[in-house]
């Protein structure tokens, strides 16, 4: 999806406020939007539905 649409971002969901805190010490940041693109993503939708859900968020040139 991100390769068709040339997003150069690397966008995921943490499902614990502790996951984020480690994905944040990974390089990661809270991300408060995505391309609209990625909604077409059953996956991504039903993920952010997760209670405690965090989206996240890392330029591809520093995965």
């Amino acid at each position: 999806l991100c390769e068709k649409h040339q997003i150069k971002t690397v966008y995921l969901i943490a499902n614990q406020h502790s996951s984020a805190d480690f994905l944040t010490a990974m390089g990661f940041e809270r991300a408060e939007s995505v391309p609209e693109e990625l909604f077409s993503s059953d996956h991504f939708c039903e993920s952010r539905q997760t209670e405690g859900a965090v989206l996240m968020k890392k330029a591809s040139g520093s995965v």
